[in-house]
């Protein structure tokens, strides 16, 4: 009901979002402990619930699932078996990939989330999508080099199956939102590090 009610409020506003993301970075579920994955069942019937709302308001819009530690392939195998095994509906996995919370360069998982953006893809027959992705303030040029990577990799999944990169949260500067992985600067200009997106 509530995923129905926001998406009926936002489209009589006139604005039909291209996706809709059931739960966010829920590798151990969501409203516990009723939607735990310790109870794949009913999971599964949130997130089916979720789906059917969104489809209800507009058939074209994606859905997405999503987790965190992009790179973790073990982590997504286990969470999207479970959820092929308890029949979830969606149409996209979206990623989260933060080098600064796996505490490593980028430099060490970017294969990593590159085989398992491709390993989705082909083990699940769906589209996958970076929905989260973020790099230290004060790491400009390391951020850039990410980003680039990043947006390289999610390019590089066949058949155009690769939908997208989205950074967060780039404008919470962190002077006032305490935020590191913001990509604002203090003059309340964008990082340069966002220019790996102008492509």
């Amino acid at each position: 009901n509530h995923t129905f009610e926001v998406l009926s409020a936002l489209k009589s506003a006139g604005v039909t979002p291209e996706w809709v993301q059931v739960g966010n970075e829920i590798p151990s579920g969501m409203m516990w402990p009723e939607g735990s994955t310790k109870n794949w069942s009913q999971l599964a019937q949130l997130l089916n619930k979720g789906y059917e709302a969104t489809k209800a308001i507009d058939a074209k819009i994606k859905v997405i699932v999503h987790l965190d530690e992009g790179n973790n392939n073990e982590k997504f195998r286990w969470f999207f078996d479970n959820a092929t095994a308890n029949k979830v509906k969606y149409d996209v996995i979206g990623l989260s990939y933060y080098p600064y919370w796996i505490k490593k360069d980028y430099t060490e998982t970017i294969a990593d989330l590159a085989y398992n953006l491709n390993d989705m893809v082909t083990r699940y027959n769906k589209e996958v999508m970076v929905v989260e992705v973020g790099g230290e303030y004060d790491k400009v040029q390391n951020t850039y080099d990410m980003l680039v990577a990043t947006i390289k990799a999610v390019k590089n999944v066949p058949n155009n199956k690769g939908l997208g990169v989205i950074y967060w949260e780039p404008q919470g500067e962190k002077s006032w939102s305490g935020y590191s992985l913001s990509a604002w600067q203090s003059d309340g200009k964008p990082s340069p590090a966002l220019d790996a997106f102008k492509e």
